[in-house]
């Protein structure tokens, strides 16, 4: 392929949700089903995908040696746990 034919990437500008932003939504009552709401801030603050975090079941989650609770589940997109 050559350089004429790829697709130029553009720059956009990212936004961010701040801590008030998130403090707001977690404590608002919203009119979004509670599930949503609790999935929505559970892959915040874990950093997993919608994607992994909509598989996950009780027995997907362990105590580690360490005392936290780790996933031994794959991901979806890279295959790794």
């Amino acid at each position: 392929m050559e350089r004429k034919d790829r697709i130029d990437k553009k720059q956009t500008e990212k936004e961010y949700l701040t801590k008030e932003r998130l403090k707001a939504f977690a404590d608002e009552a919203l009119t979004v089903n509670e599930m949503t709401k609790r999935a929505f801030l559970f892959c915040y603050f874990t950093g997993l995908r919608y994607s992994n975090v909509s598989v996950l079941t009780r027995r997907d989650i362990r105590q580690g040696d360490n005392g936290w609770m780790v996933l031994g589940k794959a991901m979806q997109k890279t295959g790794k746990l």
